[in-house]
């Protein structure tokens, strides 16, 4: 009996758990698919083609639904793409001039129409040189589906970025290289004379889609637990009645 309760605590903990689980994977489901972390112009442009009240008007997403980034960098990317992650992607350029008309016309706001390159890549920024303090190009740490090309190519401005180890080498280097983009991890972007940077209240997308990918086989780890302490725990009183009857022959 004492194993059996200990048992039925543990079923109880573990259901808990899968429910806090299951709720925050449909909060996140809901901001993913309703794009809650976007601005308004861009909630309103994709609420308006759910309610096809822009005709056949259709976008891809935006990029941030296709982008994909290691997770070291996801808050440095957040911060230097902010803007670029909610770039609108659509099929061709005919659609992107479609879609800044309709949004002239229906709707207030300023929005980006992304055109993927004509055979998924574009032309490629030349590399700076081996620097002292230089981490890498922070492109080299983002991915594109294929379809959309190199995120170097798609993304200028990502391609003139480097990840630098301190603030002091990110001011020379920008001194140096003004046409460049030198990131510390922290999101603080240093460019020619200017330094740009902040704190954002919430999760930004990338860390959204991350956490939702990640709870998919926590869930499935957590109901295959819960199944087999389900089980233990129905054995266990199968045991107690078959030894309760025992005793009770016995007296």
């Amino acid at each position: 009996r004492t194993q059996a309760q200990a048992r039925r605590e543990s079923l109880e903990n573990l259901r808990t758990e899968l429910s806090r689980l299951e709720a925050r994977r449909e909060s996140l489901e809901q901001i993913v698919a309703h794009r809650a972390y976007t601005t308004e112009t861009v909630k309103n442009l994709f609420a308006a083609i759910d309610q096809g009240r822009l005709g056949d008007f259709r976008a891809k997403g935006i990029l941030a639904d296709f982008i994909d980034v290691d997770a070291a960098y996801e808050r440095a990317v957040e911060e230097f793409l902010r803007e670029e992650l909610e770039y609108v992607v659509v099929e061709d350029w005919d659609a992107a001039e479609r879609g800044l008309s309709l949004l002239r016309a229906e709707m207030e706001g300023h929005a980006t129409f992304l055109v993927p390159p004509e055979g998924g890549a574009g032309p490629e920024v030349a590399r700076l040189g081996p620097e002292a303090g230089v981490l890498g190009r922070l492109g080299d740490h983002v991915r594109m589906p294929a379809g959309l090309g190199p995120a170097n190519s798609l993304l200028p401005r990502l391609a003139r970025c480097y990840l630098v180890k301190d603030a002091e080498e990110a001011r020379r280097l920008a001194r140096r290289y003004p046409e460049l983009y030198f990131l510390l991890r922290d999101g603080a972007c240093y460019h020619g004379y200017s330094l740009s940077g902040g704190r954002k209240s919430s999760s930004g997308p990338l860390a959204l889609k991350r956490e939702l990918r990640e709870l998919g086989p926590r869930l499935a780890a957590g109901a295959k637990e819960l199944d087999t302490e389900t089980a233990a725990v129905a054995a266990l009183e199968k045991t107690i009645t078959a030894e309760s009857a025992e005793l009770e022959a016995l007296r």
